[in-house]
């Protein structure tokens, strides 16, 4: 998984993927601190989940980005001929980015499903 992360950040842009990763894992802690003063804590650790996810991947980014890994530049990647190059060099590319995406998204799936529970359990009463 380790190697996926470094190649999807080298891919998309070292200072692209650290930025993108850093920002949500500020958001997921914003909203993980939130529910957890609110003392919703299922979801708030859920939450907390989500930023630990975030940071390891904007944590590697960092680290590549102060070795001088700059990583390709979004825009390479709108020719077809640079999409072509790396669709031969990276033929798992597709399923790993969609490995990565999972990976991040299912604690916001699961805090969904907290809160969907939380609501239909006041409901009830």
């Amino acid at each position: 998984m380790i190697e996926r992360i470094r190649v999807h950040n080298h891919l998309n842009g070292t200072r692209f993927s650290t930025l993108e990763f850093g920002f949500a894992c500020l958001a997921a802690l914003f909203i993980a601190i939130a529910l957890l003063l609110q003392g919703r804590w299922p979801a708030g650790v859920l939450a907390c989940g989500t930023a630990v996810n975030c940071l390891v991947v904007a944590g590697f980014g960092g680290v590549s980005w102060i070795r001088g890994d700059r990583g390709r530049r979004m825009r390479e990647l709108l020719r077809s001929d640079a999409r072509r190059a790396v669709g031969a060099e990276h033929p798992r590319l597709m399923m790993d980015t969609l490995l990565l995406a999972a990976s991040a998204l299912i604690p916001f799936a699961l805090s969904i499903a907290v809160i969907v529970d939380g609501v239909r359990r006041r409901s009830r009463i």
